[in-house]
Parts: C-alpha cells; sequence; structure tokens
C-alpha cells in the first residue's frame, strides 16, 4: 500500500511539472504573439500615416495602394551602410534610426521633414516592398509580365564592364 502511494505521489509530481511547463510554455506562446500582433499593428499604423502623408504631399502614392498596410514589418536600426533595407524574405523593411521621430526609432519622422535623399531612399525601399507584393501576388494570379521584366531588367548591374582611361598628370 505504501508503495502504492508514493508511485501516486510521484505521479501527481510529474503531472504537475508537466502542467506548469505547458502552462509557460503556452503563456510564452501568448506574449509572442502578443508582441507580433503589436509588431503588426504599429506597422500599419506607420503605413496608414506614410500614405496619408504622401497623399498630401502630392507624392505618389498609385502604387502603394496597392499594398496592403500589414504586408511589410518596419523596424528601425542603427545601419552603418545603408539609410535603409528591405528584405523580401520576411517583408521586413528596416530604416535608420536617424529616419525616425526625433531619432527614437518608435515611428517615422514626418514626410515634410524629411530631406530629399532620406525620401529618395525611402521611396526605393518601398519600391522593392512593392515588388515585393507583386512576386506574392503573381503566385496567386499571373502579374504583369512586363513589369516584372523591366523590374529583372532593372535589376541587373549595367557596370559589367568598365573602361579605364588613364590621366596623365
Amino acid at each position: 500500500m505504501r508503495r502504492v502511494r508514493s508511485q501516486s505521489g510521484v505521479c501527481r509530481a510529474a503531472l504537475s511539472v508537466v502542467a506548469a511547463g505547458l502552462l509557460l510554455g503556452w503563456l510564452g506562446v501568448g506574449q509572442a504573439m502578443a508582441d507580433t500582433v503589436a509588431a503588426t499593428s504599429d506597422s500599419s499604423r506607420l503605413w496608414d500615416t506614410l500614405m496619408a502623408e504622401a497623399k498630401a504631399l502630392n507624392l505618389p502614392t498609385r502604387f502603394l495602394e496597392q499594398v496592403p498596410a500589414h504586408f511589410v514589418a518596419f523596424e528601425f536600426e542603427d545601419l552603418h551602410a545603408f539609410a535603409a533595407e528591405y528584405h523580401p524574405a520576411e517583408h521586413r523593411m528596416v530604416l535608420a534610426r536617424s529616419l525616425s521621430l526625433n531619432a527614437a526609432g518608435r515611428t517615422l519622422r514626418p514626410l515634410a521633414r524629411l530631406t530629399h535623399k532620406e525620401l529618395e531612399t525611402l521611396y526605393h525601399e518601398l519600391f522593392h516592398a512593392y515588388m515585393d507584393f507583386i512576386e506574392q501576388e503573381a503566385v496567386l494570379s499571373p502579374a504583369p509580365t512586363s513589369l516584372m521584366a523591366f523590374a529583372r531588367e532593372q535589376q541587373k548591374c549595367r557596370y559589367q564592364h568598365v573602361l579605364i582611361t588613364p590621366v596623365l598628370q
């Protein structure tokens, strides 16, 4: 009888440990999902603000209107080589902190306060996001092949053959 009680006690303890592990795992997954939802809503809000400001400044937005607000995830980091990067595999746009409001890395600086070069860089990366979206849509439905061919042609390096002329000094 005593042996049966000790085994049932061990089973209860093991069951408690498993239940606690499942509960902690579930809470961890819930927190990760909450973080993802928060990041998505922040990116959607940033996208909506970006679109509204771009329209107010009469900047081109027709191509951006096709991209859903939740498609691109925006992040701010301390970038050293470039002012922005687009990662098509994750649909993630990484912007330099200098493009954020007060360099805090939370939201984009108002477009009216960006320099021409910063705006050029932002639109360059937005075009990458647009092309990424078009390619994703092409999997579901045929995309305009002429646009895709043109984009791929533009991505090719134009400096395959460089002629260097020495200058006499």
